[in-house]
């Protein structure tokens, strides 16, 4: 896919833009209380050349009166004042020019050390930004070299046999989630859309036959490379810095199959908020996971993707983003098995026993912002 960074080229463009986002952003902020003796020096001079400017200001316009120690006999006297005025003026002109010249020249002055200043701010932002990034980038650089390895590659081959092992064909998936298309048309969402741990990109495709434009974001190669082949716009990245790199009030609709059940306490809370943050006011939200009210899921299926954390329960998962500041909040069932013989020979008699056994294998939370 053309917009993921592979090239270094790419990588430092991406680099430069996140550098502008954050400059941008950081330049609303507050200034900070604390600052060294430097900085306090030059607004401390900023501060003294308003004063300095006001002043000559006024010396540089021609009197329309005399001084005050010119105010006695003879020049009390009306013409003899107008004339004296007159000719104290003409005596006067130059320094009235010199004081013309110096406020110009303070006003210069303010204007460099105003932009010296705003120069110096956002270099220091500049700054700190390319020391995150390359601490991030020392932090990571043995996941970067572990990505290269032959033995990170066997992993993503790995969780793909997997998947299409335990989860699903595509042909399977593609029809389970088409059940949420009424959903997003009957919201009146148009995108963008950002479906994160977006797979083989399922989803994806729904979207771009609904005529919805969206964005996958997506950490195993071997996935990436199959949605770039069907020609979905797909970026390989952690979910949750890709979250924090978005800005804010962006997104229209966000999607997460599958994905919050491999963040532990309290990694899934934070992802609900980085959600929050980045969708635009009325967004939809829609995740996917493995219902634990189904007694053979939450003891057998879940624990088949070796990555899951922990299940976890409908309430708990929609008081979480009740709380974090969704609201038109709905569970919705997925994927029971009641056509099961075995269910229909319980029907009759143990109805809890038939929804614990082949009740709702996963569940989806539905909501706005």
């Amino acid at each position: 896919m053309s917009e993921h960074p592979r090239t270094p080229d790419a990588n430092i463009e991406a680099l430069i833009e996140r550098m502008r986002q954050a400059a941008r952003l950081y330049r609303a902020l507050p200034q900070p209380s604390a600052a060294d003796a430097s900085d306090h020096a030059v607004r401390e001079a900023a501060s003294h050349l308003d004063s300095y400017l006001a002043e000559l200001m006024r010396r540089s316009q021609p009197r329309s009166e005399l001084p005050h120690r010119f105010r006695r006999f003879p020049f009390t006297i009306a013409p003899i004042g107008r004339l004296a005025l007159r000719l104290y003026n003409l005596l006067t002109k130059d320094q009235r020019d010199v004081n013309l010249l110096l406020r110009d020249a303070l006003q210069a002055l303010q204007a460099a050390l105003a932009h010296g200043d705003k120069s110096a701010r956002e270099n220091g932002i500049l700054r700190d930004y390319i020391r995150a990034q390359l601490g991030y980038a020392s932090r990571s650089s043995n996941e970067v070299k572990s990505a290269e390895d032959p033995s990170a590659q066997d992993l993503d081959a790995f969780f793909v046999a997997l998947g299409d092992r335990f989860r699903g064909a595509p042909e399977l998936i593609t029809d389970r989630l088409r059940v949420y298309l009424p959903i997003v048309q009957s919201a009146g969402l148009s995108g963008p859309a950002l479906d994160l741990g977006c797979g083989r990109g399922e989803w994806l495709d729904l979207l771009r036959a609904a005529g919805i434009e969206a964005v996958g974001v997506e950490q195993n190669r071997l996935l990436i490379a199959e949605c770039e082949r069907k020609g979905l716009r797909v970026i390989e990245g952690d979910l949750c810095a890709f979250l924090d790199q978005s800005p804010p009030d962006h997104w229209n609709i966000v999607t997460a199959f599958h994905v919050i059940e491999h963040l532990g306490w309290p990694s899934w809370l934070f992802f609900l908020r980085r959600i929050h943050r980045v969708l635009q006011t009325g967004g939809l939200i829609i995740l996917e996971t493995p219902s634990p009210g189904n007694l053979v899921t939450a003891t057998n299926r879940f624990y088949l993707d070796p990555t899951h954390r922990h299940p976890l329960p409908d309430p708990l998962l929609q008081f979480a983003a009740s709380n974090v500041g969704f609201h038109s909040i709905q569970i919705v069932p997925l994927h029971a098995d009641l056509e099961n013989p075995l269910a229909s020979e319980l029907a009759g008699t143990e109805p809890a026993l038939v929804r614990y056994l082949f009740g709702s294998e996963d569940y989806a939370v539905v909501a706005r912002k």
